[in-house]
């Protein structure tokens, strides 16, 4: 089975429940759209999780993108923490971040730094003759005679898309970003599948639970958040 997942941002005993609601095994894929990083208390710990499972394929999100060159500061002692950018990067979420990647031994800081170079940016991918697009964003400024690699990073990470638009009739964009309530009051802690975009982001830090999304049978799965 191929399943996605988005912004667990830290919340780890979430990640693992959900896991086990779905029995993810070595023959299962899941990709997660992006945001481990920040706010949450332990990204440290799902990231290494991460990285120990070929078949757990990361995308990158915002957060993910904006806490690696802070880490890697950190990791080589020359952090100054009253930049201006650093002190920003705390106020959204990076503290937990910090403190989490500060509690691993040099080993695992440089795993981590290296597995968190090797996220991609976007992926394609058919099941069951439906062809997806996995981004953490959703292509905002959408030209439908531009390829996916002619985008630039803040479109594909940064920027949000008009869910009321239909981007491609032969397909269907799955994003994270921006949780589904602060779209739809109605999909609070629910994920979204409209005109073409699939919006997996259902606000697990916030309160309002983890989702995952099944892509061979469209089954929705949910876990209550603790935060």
């Amino acid at each position: 089975m191929i399943y996605v997942m988005s912004d667990i941002h830290g919340c780890y005993k979430e990640y693992i429940k959900m896991l086990e609601l779905i029995n993810f095994n070595d023959s299962d894929i899941l990709y997660i759209i992006g945001d481990i990083c920040d706010r949450g208390n332990n990204p440290m710990d799902i990231l290494l999780h991460m990285m120990n499972h070929e078949n757990i394929i990361p995308i990158y999100g915002n957060h993910d993108i904006e806490a690696y060159p802070f880490l890697v500061l950190e990791y080589n002692n020359q952090m100054n923490y009253y930049d201006r950018k650093f002190l920003w990067w705390l106020s959204q979420g990076g503290n937990t971040t910090l403190a989490d990647f500060q509690k691993l031994s040099q080993k695992n800081q440089r795993k981590v730094l290296s597995y968190l170079e090797e996220f991609k940016y976007y992926e394609e991918l058919t099941v069951n003759n439906t062809n997806y697009i996995l981004v953490h964003g959703g292509l905002k400024d959408f030209d439908s005679n531009k390829s996916l690699d002619e985008y630039d990073l803040y479109d594909l990470v940064w920027e949000r898309p008009d869910y009321d638009k239909i981007y491609f009739e032969d397909k269907y964009i799955i994003s994270g970003h921006t949780p589904t309530i602060h779209i739809d009051r109605e999909m609070k802690g629910k994920i979204m599948n409209r005109n073409h975009h699939i919006v997996i982001d259902c606000g697990c830090v916030f309160g309002y639970g983890l989702g995952c999304l099944c892509l061979d049978t469209m089954k929705e799965y949910y876990i209550d958040s603790e935060e």
